[in-house]
């Protein structure tokens, strides 16, 4: 399990990894934006836990 910066750097990973996924044509849409929404929710509380 991740935890503290672990769990942080994996969050903003996932960001950048469907930032790609999205120019790349792979997601599309609503779908896309929603889970770049909802990992970049996910990496900012990650952020403020201990």
């Amino acid at each position: 399990m991740l935890i503290g910066g672990e769990a942080r750097a994996a969050g903003c990973f996932g960001i950048g990894v469907a930032g790609r996924l999205n120019r790349s044509g792979f997601d599309a849409g609503t779908v896309g934006k929603k889970a770049r929404e909802i990992v970049a929710a996910w990496c900012a509380a990650s952020a403020i836990m201990p």
